[in-house]
């Protein structure tokens, strides 16, 4: 019987004609100790996402007490944690959030973010604050490593940042620096 046999090399991958069955178990022998060199050759897969995300709170409203807020950070990191995301920094206001975050590679952002939003609304609404909910979107931008620390102390100061900036002159810069038209809706509001 005449069978075929893919053999794969770090320089490609090939079809040999194989005449016996021995010699279709050696071709496969050899395939594997083929695969098994280039897989100790290649390293495991490395990703490096920085995330900066921010959302808002259902129609900006002030839902975030104060004496709640490290309470709901903390949720929300566990939630994150869950799904092997690293949250490097979260800080906001009493109407919105800013997230800073290491994304994992088996994760989806609109996963990811859905989660965080759908279950920290059911724990705020858990504590009693019924009418608590988040904004139907996000706005999520890259982040260079090189970044990382600035972008940090930027999260840590939100409430210092927001003494003399709004929060839709926030969005603005952003738009203008990412060239996007992002939540508009409330730069054009009065």
């Amino acid at each position: 019987m005449r069978h075929h046999c893919l053999l794969a090399s770090p320089e490609g991958v090939w079809l040999e004609p194989i005449v016996t069955d021995r010699e279709l178990w050696e071709c496969c022998e050899h395939k594997n100790r083929a695969r098994r060199a280039i897989q100790e050759t290649m390293s495991h897969s490395c990703v490096e996402i920085y995330l900066h995300v921010i959302f808002s709170t259902k129609g900006r409203l002030p839902l975030i007490p104060q004496n709640i807020e490290n309470r709901l950070y903390g949720y929300i990191g566990g939630i994150a944690r869950q799904q092997q995301v690293a949250i490097l920094k979260i800080n906001g206001t009493k109407d919105h959030l800013h997230i800073l975050l290491k994304l994992h590679a088996s994760v989806t952002v609109s996963t990811l973010l859905k989660e965080l939003k759908s279950y920290s609304t059911g724990w705020m609404k858990k504590l009693g604050f019924a009418d608590f909910g988040w904004q139907e979107g996000y706005g999520a931008f890259s982040c260079s490593i090189s970044h990382l620390d600035a972008l940090m102390q930027y999260i840590e100061n939100q409430k210092a940042h927001h003494e003399t900036q709004s929060f839709a002159q926030e969005i603005e810069s952003l738009n203008k620096r990412w060239g996007v038209k992002w939540m508009h809706d409330i730069i054009e509001s009065p």
